[in-house]
C-alpha cells in the first residue's frame, strides 16, 4: 500500500455510489509463451479468482 489517504465523500455524493475499497484487481498481460498461464495458476493457488481468455463482448 502507498499510505495515501482517500478524502471522504463530498456532501453531494451518497455512499451507495462508491465501490468498495477492499477490492483488489490484478491484470496479467504478456505475449504467447511469456508465462501468463503459470502466473494465473500461482494466483489461483494463492486464493485469487482468475478469469482467462474472456470473450471480447
Amino acid at each position: 500500500m502507498t499510505g495515501h489517504s482517500h478524502p471522504g465523500p463530498s456532501s453531494r455524493e451518497s455512499p451507495e455510489n462508491h465501490a468498495s475499497p477492499d477490492i483488489d484487481v490484478v491484470l496479467v498481460t504478456g505475449l504467447s509463451g511469456a508465462g501468463r498461464g503459470t502466473a494465473a495458476k500461482v494466483l489461483e493457488d494463492l486464493g485469487w479468482y482468475v478469469a482467462d481468455n474472456l470473450p471480447p463482448s
